[in-house]
């Protein structure tokens, strides 16, 4: 991974700098040893309401996120978060996503 992280150079590109602070745009240029490049660009990153996720995005990325949580989550609060925001238009108060995020291992 180091012999790759020294071969990269980042650099401002123009283009993107004129963008808001309240979304920066990113991209990627690869350039292979043959010569070869391919391009990317995202100007609005996944979960932007330009650029929504999916529910599976969501579901993958909110299971993801919870494995790598700082503090412990009990294995059930992926599962009841999806849910709960899922419904989130419906709920009675907020607390209840509230007591999802910030249940504790038993």
């Amino acid at each position: 991974m180091q012999e790759l992280t020294a071969r990269i150079q980042p650099y401002v590109d123009d283009d993107l700098n004129e963008w808001s602070r309240v979304v920066t745009p990113a991209k990627l240029i690869v350039q292979y040893r043959d010569g070869q490049t391919v391009e990317a660009r995202v100007d609005y990153p996944k979960g932007h309401p330009r650029n929504p996720m999916t529910e599976a995005e969501f579901a993958a990325k909110t299971k993801d996120c919870a494995a790598f949580a700082a503090r412990p989550l009990p294995p059930e609060t992926p599962d009841q978060l999806i849910s709960t925001v899922g419904e989130l238009e419906r709920l009675a108060d907020i607390c209840e996503l509230v007591s999802v995020v910030t249940a504790t291992p038993s």
